[in-house]
């Protein structure tokens, strides 16, 4: 005897357009003013509070030839109103994901917002029908009546086949038949776009330790599958075998930028990034990365943790430049570049601020005069130093040629 078990029901209402339309309250149009113009996109609310609301967008939004001079938003539910927002120091440059938040608007109504709802990261796959959501030509919470197509996905990326993302995409959501966010959109090459996966964005929200923690739902049903009909045998009763013993143990994924930097679990070095880590389930670890040259990340994680990404920022210190003067009183009218950061000293004992630490590259340009001697000469001079916190250098130069000075720093 078998029973006829039809799957699929109710596909048809899944995939309809007021399930997609639904999920413009979960998207934020944005608008920024960055050095080079003023830039036009969008943003998914990732969670809220009482009195602020946290939004996600694509990290060139608000970080392209410098910072956003200012940042404002639009929700859908007061269309045309435009709210100051500010930018977080959270950022994830190999992903393009930036945060941003404002505080909630008076006379707004805060139940009108929704943060993410997710689609289950396994229905990913060639061919399946997505939506861009965003600003695109400044047209607000435009969505596209036909569907766009996945072409790949990675670990951490959709590609997918459009000839409707614009520029103004950046940071909107791209969507499933269902309404559902499966990514956020950073970048169009015309015939394709890409978006980062919406798990990856909350892997790296959760990472950031926001003040809330992220409200997400996901669906459980994969959308759009196709009704068939199964022919399942009809079993006996039987006795259910006893569950497996959970899992004592767990794997957490831990990368950084740059990678290759050294990995420190309670202390304990256990190698370099990219690394995937065994923790004991039911207990914490403190989890320390770090490269020289560059500021260390630590994080308190367990097996709820899943990936960890650490961006790691240069680490600067001030360095003093000191002159002793000699007998002819000659001045030194010279810039001094070390590494990244150039300064003109102005005085005997001058201190350089936000010099990279680590070892660095310097170069020296200018011109040395020397009343005593009625001579100037053109400064030069470069070499390689190890930059350490506080260091000093003594700046010291000697004439090897007429008119012609080398210039050179010794450390203390």
């Amino acid at each position: 005897m078998t029973i006829l078990v039809m799957l699929g029901a109710g596909v048809a209402a899944a995939q309809s357009d007021a399930d997609r339309q639904g999920a413009k309250d979960a998207i934020v149009m944005i608008r920024t003013q960055l050095p080079g113009g003023t830039q036009m996109g969008a943003g998914i609310i990732v969670a809220t509070t009482q009195r602020e609301v946290y939004v996600v967008t694509a990290n060139h939004m608000v970080r392209r030839g410098g910072v956003a001079s200012s940042i404002e938003l639009q929700f859908a539910s007061a269309p045309g109103r435009w709210v100051t927002a500010s930018l977080l120091d959270f950022r994830d440059v190999d992903l393009d994901l930036a945060a941003v938040v404002t505080p909630l608007p008076q006379n707004f109504n805060a139940a009108s917002l929704k943060t993410v709802l997710a689609a289950p990261p396994r229905q990913l796959r060639r061919e399946m029908d997505v939506f861009a959501l965003g600003y695109p030509r400044e047209r607000a919470w435009n969505l596209p009546v036909l569907a766009d197509k996945i072409a790949t996905t990675t670990a951490y990326r959709i590609v997918f086949q459009s000839s409707f993302v614009q520029p103004g995409n950046s940071g909107g959501a791209l969507l499933d038949a269902c309404g559902r966010i499966v990514g956020m959109v950073i970048e169009t090459d015309p015939p394709e776009a890409t978006a980062v996966r919406i798990e990856s964005v909350l892997d790296a929200v959760k990472s950031w330790n926001l003040p809330t923690q992220p409200s997400l739902s996901t669906s459980a049903g994969t959308c759009g599958a196709p009704v068939q009909a199964v022919q399942t045998p009809v079993a006996p009763v039987t006795q259910p075998a006893p569950a497996p013993a959970a899992p004592t143990t767990c794997d957490i994924s831990l990368s950084s930028t740059p990678t290759g930097s050294d990995v420190y679990l309670d202390d304990t070095r256990t190698g370099t990034t990219p690394r995937v880590v065994t923790l004991q389930r039911g207990r914490f670890y403190e989890v320390r990365i770090q490269k020289s040259g560059y500021e260390s990340f630590e994080r308190q994680v367990d097996c709820a943790s899943g990936t960890v990404r650490a961006a790691l920022e240069p680490a600067t210190t001030n360095v003093t430049l000191n002159y002793a003067g000699d007998y002819y009183g000659c001045v030194l009218q010279i810039q001094v570049k070390i590494g990244t950061t150039t300064a003109v000293p102005t005085s005997n004992s001058f201190t350089m601020q936000n010099v990279p630490v680590g070892r660095q590259n310097y170069t020296i340009n200018g011109q040395i005069g020397c009343t005593a001697l009625n001579a100037s000469c053109v400064a030069r001079g470069q070499g390689t130093i190890t930059v350490d916190v506080d260091d000093v250098y003594n700046v010291v130069w000697s004439n090897p040629a007429i008119a012609q000075c080398a210039v050179s720093l010794i450390k203390q």
